[in-house]
């Protein structure tokens, strides 16, 4: 048989208790205060980060809106004349300026080629006629793509999507319909395509909130230091006195404490300075008394004898303080 081996960690429901006890007022005073900081921290690094994220957010739209306003008349003018050399240079420019975080650029439309043909339906003729990377002229689009096309030519405004890019890479897409009028009505002439990577804006999130982090972690630390320091000031006198009440209790009067704080823990020591004083001086008096009366009962009864039944007395004792102490310490 084998024995089994139930080592049982020892459950001790008061080891918080203990640990706090044992830490005292400064390890208590440290974990509240820095419970604080740690939160206001946390309230501040995420506010900045959603600000930053949003802001970096906005000026990627505007970037992608800029050139899509940029490109507008250009591929309008391109299309209706059927020269693309204007297009396709200016969207060159795009590609060289190397845009952060701007995937591609392409323009869709139906070629000329194309439009002559019969046996195909309208969506099967969309090709990219001009594209900010090389080699992409003349590409069918996808399923996807040709699905915010269509969305696209309902709606004669800026589109925005998200989705997953033919490098299976996190994107927005930027889609906006070109119109011609023509006798007064619009008429479709190719679609303005923009893909603008995701991870531009997570990555600086991402840097915002690691720079965030180790500033929250060393301002955590400092605060930490600076608390625990304070906590040492204001519980080193409420240990004095403590340690002075225990001296008291085992008998010893001449305690005196020298608490200079400047406020009330201060007063506290005084009073308690005066406190010992007067229990000294009391005791004092006690043990003078109890001498005293104790003397004269032996005196009187050495001369007189006394009888049955007991003897009364009056005896007055005057009693001054200050003076009453000096005379018996001599």
């Amino acid at each position: 048989m084998q024995e089994k081996n139930n080592t049982e960690i020892p459950n001790n429901p008061n080891f918080l208790k203990a640990f706090l006890k044992k830490g005292g007022i400064r390890l208590r005073l440290t974990i509240i205060f820095s419970t604080l900081v740690l939160g206001m921290i946390a309230v501040l690094s995420t506010t900045i980060i959603t600000i930053q994220g949003n802001s970096l957010k906005s000026k990627s739209f505007e970037v992608c809106e800029a050139i899509e306003i940029g490109l507008n008349a250009s591929t309008r003018e391109s299309i209706a004349t059927d020269s693309l050399i204007i297009l396709r240079d200016v969207l060159k420019n795009i590609r060289q300026a190397e845009i952060s975080g701007l995937v591609r650029v392409d323009v869709f439309s139906i070629p000329r080629t194309l439009k002559k043909t019969t046996n195909n339906s309208q969506t099967s003729m969309y090709r990219i006629v001009a594209s900010s990377q090389e080699n992409r002229e003349n590409l069918e689009p996808s399923s996807t793509t040709l699905e915010y096309i269509a969305k696209s030519k309902e709606n004669d405004k800026l589109m925005r999507y998200e989705s997953i890019n033919e490098e299976n890479n996190p994107v927005f897409i930027f889609v906006k319909p070109v119109h011609l009028s023509v006798a007064g009505v619009k008429k479709w002439i190719g679609t303005i395509y923009i893909e603008y990577l995701e991870s531009e804006i997570t990555q600086a999130s991402k840097r915002a909130i690691w720079i965030s982090s180790l500033i929250s972690l060393i301002v955590l630390i400092v605060a930490i230091l600076v608390i625990y320091r304070v906590g040492a000031n204001i519980t080193a006198p409420v240990l004095q006195i403590a340690e002075a009440s225990r001296q008291v209790g085992e008998g010893d009067f001449s305690v005196q404490l020298n608490v200079k704080t400047n406020d009330e823990l201060e007063e506290l020591s005084k009073d308690f300075n005066l406190m010992v004083k007067g229990l000294n001086e009391k005791i004092k008096m006690e043990k003078f008394v109890s001498k005293s009366t104790v003397d004269m009962i032996s005196g009187s009864s050495l001369k007189e004898d006394i009888g049955l039944g007991g003897k009364n007395e009056e005896i007055a004792f005057l009693f001054c303080k200050n003076i009453f102490i000096a005379l018996s310490e001599v």
